[in-house]
This record gives structure tokens, sequence and C-alpha cells, in this order.
């Protein structure tokens, strides 16, 4: 479970990094566009710049695989606690408690 818990912890830390890839490339294609008219079209161009998509993908799949991580960790815990208690059971049963 730990060496899921850290993969998990790698994977977080990598969707930041590719957040912040985004914005950068956001920041300068809107700097490479500051000379069109409209905000409204200097955005547009901004995210359609091929650096900004390439970021943008980048960063869907290193959320993609964050995502699964955090399921495998959920799925470890859940099994975690499910064996504490069937543990638990089985010592009440040994008690003489149930049964």
């Amino acid at each position: 479970m730990a060496s899921v818990s850290e993969k998990c912890a790698e994977y977080k830390a990598d969707v930041a990094l590719k957040q912040t890839s985004i914005k950068r490339a956001m920041a300068k294609a809107t700097v490479k566009f500051s000379g069109e008219k409209n905000v409204s079209l200097i955005k547009a161009r901004a995210e359609l710049d091929s650096q900004v998509m390439k970021a943008q993908d980048e960063y869907d799949s290193a959320s993609s695989i964050y995502t699964i991580a955090q399921g495998e960790l959920e799925a470890w815990a859940c099994q975690f606690v499910a064996l504490r208690k069937m543990v638990a059971i089985r010592e009440i049963e040994l008690r003489g408690g149930i049964g």
C-alpha cells in the first residue's frame, strides 16, 4: 500500500508540473498573439497554439494516470479496512462472543 501511496504522490506532483506547463505555454502564446485587436481573439488563438495544445494533452494524460492511481489507493484502503474487520470478527468468535 505504501508503494501505491508513493506513486500517487509522484503522479500528483506530475499533474501540478503539467498544469504549470499549461499556464506557461498559455502566457507565451498570449504574448505571441497580443497584436490582435480583440481580447477574445487573443485568448482563442492562444488556446489553439500548438504548444498550448501539447501542454494540455500532457496534462490530460498525467491527470488520467493520477485518477487511476487514486482509485487503486482507495481500493487498497478498502481491502485493508475489510481485512481488519474480518480479524476483529474472528477474534470475537474465538473469545466465544458469537455463535
